[in-house]
């Protein structure tokens, strides 16, 4: 096994799912985590979907203490 290659790559449980808002549909991939306690979804795909609510900034704490802010 190559040791470099395989620090540039991270497995993250995904699956397809299609989400709806009346006759609007669309297939997105979303991501399994066992550990989260909230949902969220995209501000593109919200838009897609013409979901109507309010649009929140979210810090999320990843590794080695970074953070990221996410609209």
């Amino acid at each position: 096994m190559n040791q470099d290659r395989d620090k540039e790559y991270i497995a993250l449980r995904t699956v397809p799912v299609i989400v709806r808002n009346n006759s609007k549909t669309l297939r997105v991939n979303a991501l399994l985590d066992d550990a989260s306690t909230k949902s969220f979804i995209n501000s593109d795909v919200a838009a897609q979907l013409e979901l109507k609510g309010p649009s929140i900034q979210l810090t999320v704490n990843v590794l080695n203490d970074c953070k990221t802010n996410l609209f």
